[in-house]
């Protein structure tokens, strides 16, 4: 997820919304879907690695506005770590 200063606070916070509202929709359609989220402004982060829905609907919202640069390559190669290898983001 974008959290760059091209965004700005309030469009980062209806993103986060977007986000768990689709989670929500995919829950309801009967999917037992994971998620997982990276943020990147100036650097990238796995904000955490893929959980269940109820795990991760607690998480987004945790989710925080950085601000910065858009470093979207950073953020590309942090979630391509986490494709390949889904415990790489766990503390």
């Amino acid at each position: 997820m974008d959290g760059s200063g091209s965004i700005g606070s309030a469009h980062f916070k209806d993103g986060r919304t977007a986000l768990r509202n689709m989670m929500e929709l995919e829950l309801e359609s009967g999917n037992d879907t994971r998620y997982a989220a990276v943020t990147f402004s100036n650097t990238a982060s796995v904000n955490f690695p893929f959980l269940s829905y109820a795990e991760s609907a607690k998480e987004i919202t945790k989710l925080r506005y950085k601000g910065g640069h858009s470093n979207t390559q950073a953020g590309l190669a942090e979630a391509k770590k986490l494709f390949d290898d889904p415990s790489s983001g766990k503390n």
